[in-house]
């Protein structure tokens, strides 16, 4: 007997996380649901093929588009698709320690910890008291989530992003 599995003839299945979005703007509702229908769609299609398949009619679609990307002329400009990024596309680092600066010694660093279980989960705060009896506080993920993706291309871009009216950096 060979140890190599056979392929499945189905391809394979899109993965699907059921992960809750906490949602805070009318922007966030509509990323969630476009990312709702484009996993529909692609999951439609998905069952479509697998009943050609089990119908025998996978091999005839095959054939067709084997044809149609021979078809295609590489140097025509008007077929070529410029790649538009995303919000759901942005790349984004899962690990970055974030510092925010000049919070004052009265405000609660439970704020802080809410502000930040937004963008992911919070592993640990640290405070440091500075001379002008304000807070410098690092932020310690586990993991961050994509809604940090915003704040580190603006720390990327300006070197700082303001949070809740705090100066953040890395």
């Amino acid at each position: 007997m060979s140890s190599e599995k056979k392929p499945n003839k189905y391809g394979k299945k899109t993965s699907f996380s059921r992960e809750k979005h906490h949602v805070y703007s009318e922007a966030d509702i509509e990323r969630v649901d476009s990312k709702q229908n484009q996993w529909n769609d692609k999951r439609k299609e998905e069952r479509e093929h697998n009943l050609k398949v089990a119908s025998g009619l996978n091999e005839v679609e095959e054939k067709r588009t084997k044809k149609e990307k021979k078809e295609k002329n590489p140097g025509n400009y008007a077929d070529d698709i410029i790649d538009v990024e995303d919000d759901e596309d942005i790349e984004y680092d899962s690990k970055m320690t974030l510092v925010m600066h000049g919070v004052p010694m009265s405000y609660n660093i439970n704020n802080v910890m809410r502000t930040f279980q937004y963008y992911g989960d919070v592993k640990s705060l640290t405070t440091s008291t500075n001379i002008d009896s304000t807070y410098t506080i690092t932020v310690v993920p586990n993991e961050w989530n994509e809604n940090i993706a915003l704040i580190q291309r603006e720390i990327a871009n300006n070197g700082y992003v303001m949070v809740a009216d705090y100066k953040v950096t890395k």
